[in-house]
């Protein structure tokens, strides 16, 4: 499915594709009526925040929770897990198994929405109020 739509304001609302898969994909919809989500991609700014905070918290986790992941990004993922932020995948032959969402793939709300949730699970992991935590982030990247 195309993703690429830029609009169009040269005397009418609407949407143009903006690349050759847009483009195929119009053209065989022609006279069809279509519904087009308009969204912001993510953030990389808030990508580069979320991880900054992980490799902090996961520096500076305290005994109890220290040697529970091998890494930051397992340390994400545990807690994407335990925090509902997660996609339903039907394996052959089996159940349907609950995988970490992925992160990289939202769009800038479902993100932000994310990382908010991500950001209250890891100052829970070193027992601080949200805010403190990504201040001191802030103060180490800076």
């Amino acid at each position: 499915m195309a993703t690429a739509f830029t609009f169009r304001s040269a005397g009418h609302i609407g949407l143009t594709p903006t690349d050759d898969e847009g483009l195929a994909y119009c053209r065989k919809r022609v006279g069809q009526l279509v519904q087009v989500k308009v969204s912001q991609p993510r953030s990389l700014d808030q990508n580069a925040l979320l991880w900054g905070v992980a490799t902090m918290v996961f520096e500076t986790l305290p005994e109890k929770w220290a040697g529970q992941w091998p890494d930051k990004y397992r340390m994400v993922k545990g807690l994407q897990l335990a925090l509902g932020i997660t996609d339903d995948v039907m394996v052959p032959g089996k159940d349907i198994v609950r995988t970490p969402s992925s992160i990289a793939k939202m769009d800038h709300d479902e993100a932000n929405a994310a990382c908010d949730l991500l950001f209250r699970g890891m100052a829970r992991l070193l027992n601080v109020p949200v805010d403190a935590l990504l201040d001191e982030s802030n103060r180490r990247a800076a």
